[in-house]
């Protein structure tokens, strides 16, 4: 039973040197993050609806509204070619990634 108070009172003893838990320490790091740039503008929307469709192109009367109806597809087609073309020669030039600030 001594042994027993003697071992339960240095327990006490001892608990009351422990420290308190010491306080988390939080570091702050910074990262540079490689983010995706988009390098193809606004302007650029889906493609337009062409006149020259299949339906269109059936009800067409005349042969003259069936070649108009083409010619005016073409030029829309080739005017839409022209802008994406740009848009992927300047995408060549451009880093695929940047760096996030």
């Amino acid at each position: 039973m001594k042994r027993y108070l003697a071992m339960s009172a240095l327990a006490v003893l001892l608990s009351a040197c422990a420290d308190k838990p010491s306080e988390p320490v939080v570091n702050t790091v910074t990262a540079d993050v490689p983010t995706p740039v988009s390098c193809v503008p606004d302007t650029v929307t889906s493609a337009p609806n062409y006149p020259d469709t299949l339906d269109a192109l059936k009800s067409a009367a005349e042969l003259a509204d069936f070649e108009k109806l083409l010619d005016s597809g073409a030029r829309l087609r080739a005017k839409r070619l022209d802008l994406l073309e740009t848009v992927v020669a300047k995408c060549r030039d451009v880093k695929p990634t940047a760096v996030a600030k």
